[in-house]
């Protein structure tokens, strides 16, 4: 059981439950994903509660490490949003709630807050079908570069692997390791570290692997793309990592799409959250490059007067 606020417990496995229970009444911001805030806690320091039935989580910023509040639910959110600010302000944190979720944002008063858009951490939300077909002028050099990898190596092969059998840890933090390299040689930003242990505590998690698809492009024995995609109580699915080897241009459309192809056939969800672009130019331009159906906006709120 999560405790009431102000009382917080560190994230365990065990709050899955709990936490699923309030986030499956809610659109799938993925910051709120049980499974991103179970992998990527690899400090051990996210915080969680409940306030007013809301869920509250004290997370770390992203890119600076920089500890904050913030929360999902819409029940009661004036007292949510100023108990959190009070405790910001008590324990000497930025005065301000990051990744509030438009549908809670919306419902503050403007004459109250200041309310920003966070538009490094929107989600990308794609149609799913839009991401098998690739349909369009939008995604004709798409199209080219998926034709030109099958050219380039009619002998790639597409495997998937679910709770009756899983793609080798060691195989995937193989790629991991080439696409780190490939990316230093590149001169681009990386963050190596954080990844692997996320992946890493992926694997030791103990979770539920029907609800995931893990799908690997190998080219003989060799991984060369790998994808883990989790379906959603919802009518989405989104992907928690998706890595290739540059050295074999065309793989990312081609593992995108074949990831997508298949989850899609399975599970029929309408809907792909590609998560957030952090403000990093090139992954914003990445994603940009698809055609996103919509936005899971969210904001910074912080008091106008103090």
């Amino acid at each position: 059981m999560l405790p009431s606020f102000p009382q917080f417990k560190s994230l365990e496995f065990s709050d899955k439950s709990d936490i699923e229970n309030i986030t499956s009444q809610h659109p799938p911001y993925s910051d709120f994903n049980f499974t991103s805030m179970l992998v990527w806690n690899v400090k051990g320091s996210m915080r969680v509660s409940e306030i007013n039935r809301n869920l509250v989580v004290c997370f770390e910023d992203y890119m600076t490490g920089e500890p904050f509040y913030s929360f999902l639910g819409t029940n009661k959110i004036e007292d949510t949003a100023d108990k959190l600010l009070a405790l910001s302000k008590k324990e000497g944190l930025r005065p301000f709630l990051k990744l509030i979720p438009e549908e809670a944002a919306i419902e503050l008063s403007k004459e109250k807050y200041l309310i920003v858009e966070d538009r490094d951490n929107f989600d990308y939300v794609y149609a799913t079908q839009d991401l098998v077909e690739y349909p369009g002028p939008d995604y004709s050099m798409k199209r080219r570069m998926v034709r030109s990898f099958w050219k380039n190596y009619p002998d790639a092969i597409v495997r998937t692997f679910g709770a009756e059998e899983l793609l080798k840890e060691e195989k995937v933090l193989g790629l991991y390791e080439r696409w780190v390299k490939n990316k230093t040689i590149e001169e681009k930003e990386v963050d190596a570290f954080n990844e692997t242990a996320a992946l890493k505590r992926f694997f030791s998690s103990g979770m539920p692997y029907e609800d995931f698809l893990e799908i690997g492009i190998f080219h003989g024995e060799k991984l060369i793309g790998f994808s883990l995609v989790e379906f959603l109580h919802s009518d989405h699915i989104i992907s928690h990592f998706l890595k290739a080897d540059t050295d074999y241009v065309g793989v990312y459309p081609c593992l995108l799409q074949e990831g997508k192809k298949i989850a899609f056939l399975r599970k029929k969800k309408s809907f792909f959250n590609f998560e957030q672009d952090l403000g990093i130019p090139g992954l914003r331009k990445s994603k940009m490059l698809f055609r996103q159906k919509h936005f899971l906006k969210k904001f910074i709120v912080s008091p106008k007067t103090e």
